[in-house]
Parts: C-alpha cells; structure tokens; sequence
C-alpha cells in the first residue's frame, strides 16, 4: 500500500510519481517455458521506453522460436540459472548465454528469435526485456551484442551483494536505439540501502525474491511496498535525478531497470510484442492514495 508522509515546508508537488504496484501476468509458451509478463499499459505510463518484461524459467530442452519486429529484447539470467542457452544471432552464428550474461536484440525490420536449452536437467532463470525503437530504427537491420557476466561491475557490502550493467555499444557508430541500465540486487535483512535515479530516466523494480518496502526521498516522501511477483514503476521531476531507498525486513532479491523515455512513441508498439497464452491479466494490486 502506498503511503504518504506529511508535506515539507514549501512543498507544492511530489519529488517521485509511483506506478500502481502490478501483479505479474502468467504466460505459458509451450512445454517447460513459464514466464510472468508485466505489460506497459499497467503502469499508467511510468515504464516507457519499455514495453514489458518476462520473468521466466524454462526448464526443458525445447527449441523455440521467437518472431520480433520493430522492437529490441533484453536477456538478463540470473546467476542462479543451471546450465546456458544457445542463441542464434542474425549473422547465424550460435551464442552461449550463460548464467549472469546479458544479450540485446534488435529486431529492426524483422527477426526470428531461437533459442534452445543447451543440456537436459537445465532451468533458465532470468528476465526478457522488451524495448520500443523511435521510428528511425524501427526498419534498421537486426544485430545482437553479448555481455558476458565478467563485463559487469560487482558491489559487495556486508548488507548488499549487486552487479550492474548498461546495454553494450551498438555497431557502427556505437549507439544503441536506447541504453538500458539494469541492477540485479540481492539484501540481507533489515537492509536500508539508499539509490539515485539520474535525471531524465524513470525506474522499474521488480521483486523475485521476498518483499521490500520503496521510500521516494524528497519534500513529499512516499512509501509503496512490493512482494515477490510484483513490480512497481516511478519516476522523479523533469529534469532532475531523485533519491530514493529500499527497506528489506527479510532476505530479497530484486532487479532495477533504469531507461529513457520514448517521448509517447513505445505505447503505439504494444500491439508487435510476442504472442504468448496468458493465463490471467495484469493487475494492479495497490493504487498510489493521497
């Protein structure tokens, strides 16, 4: 539930807008492949310039195909994932993907997306990251780039074990359609640990494991409370960075996506993501009460 501290003198607006918290969406995508999606529209705007997100696992040997179009795909495993996945890139050749790697995607004009487990007895843990394109790369040819897990830098801090990463440079001249900044964050108990979102970028955190409480700091505090399998979005003032913290009372594991928005243009792609069953909706648990 979200709550809302008294007003600091002079205070005429809150420095962070909170998302509703959402209630991930169940997807199944054939045999051994269970994913929760959460969807752009539930977070009333917040989560631009992405689209949704999957948390899956995939736990049989099942070659899959994904057909993508005028959107780019993040692959974030979690380090907890037994054994890897074998992508094939758009040139052709096969990519290992093993647990703690990174893999953009961009679909462009159009991609075929496959994948497949690379030994029986494996499950695959991890988070599909779906990201609109402007216009101008909407029709672009498809690349892919890999991050291995040895390219992300690691915190380790007595109440604190995090890594952290940006989508790697594109080719050509090196820019990606956006860059997306992800934190893969483990807390032990009774952790307060303080953030800072840079300006221009708005924030999605996701809760895997256990349950944190999210404090926007400012002239007008506020305080949402997340549980594993939900997510929340939140961004501050135009133009300025904002600070805010997570409380833990128990062990949790949660993920940060930071990213720039689409200036209204993601929304109209909702319509290209994957086609995948959904067993029930998304729903937003709590709304933010004033």
């Amino acid at each position: 539930m979200a709550t809302r501290k008294a007003l600091r003198p002079g205070a005429t607006e809150p420095d962070v807008v909170f998302s509703p918290v959402v209630r991930g969406q169940e997807c199944l995508a054939g045999a051994g492949f269970r994913a929760k999606r959460f969807c752009q529209a539930a977070f009333g705007g917040l989560m631009d310039p992405i689209l949704a997100v999957e948390h899956f696992v995939e736990t049989e040997s099942a070659f899959r195909e994904t057909a993508l179009k005028e959107l780019a795909m993040l692959t974030l495993m979690f380090e907890d994932s037994a054994g890897h996945a074998i992508y094939t890139a758009p040139g052709g050749e096969s990519v290992r993907v093993s647990p703690g790697d990174m893999h953009w995607l961009t679909a462009g004009r159009g991609f075929v997306h496959r994948e497949n487990l690379s030994e029986e007895g494996g499950r695959i843990h991890g988070l599909r990251i779906f990201v609109g394109l402007p216009d101008s790369r909407r029709t672009e040819s498809p690349y892919s780039i890999h991050l291995p897990a040895t390219g992300m830098s690691r915190i380790h801090r007595p109440a604190i074990r995090s890594r952290h990463a940006k989508t790697p440079d594109g080719p050509g001249d090196g820019r990606l359609a956006h860059q997306i900044f992800a934190s893969d964050i483990f807390l032990n108990p009774r952790t307060r640990q303080q953030f800072m979102t840079p300006a221009g970028l708005t924030s999605f955190l996701l809760v895997v494991d256990g349950a944190v409480q999210v404090y926007a700091l400012g002239r007008i505090d506020r305080a949402v409370a997340v549980a594993a399998g939900e997510a929340v979005a939140f961004r501050g003032r135009p133009g300025e960075p904002f600070r805010w913290r997570i409380r833990s009372p128990d062990p949790a594991h949660v993920v940060v996506l930071y990213g720039g928005p689409l200036s209204g243009e993601a929304g109209s792609q909702t319509e290209i993501l994957p086609d995948v069953p959904a067993l029930r909706p998304c729903a937003a648990r709590t709304s933010e009460k004033g």
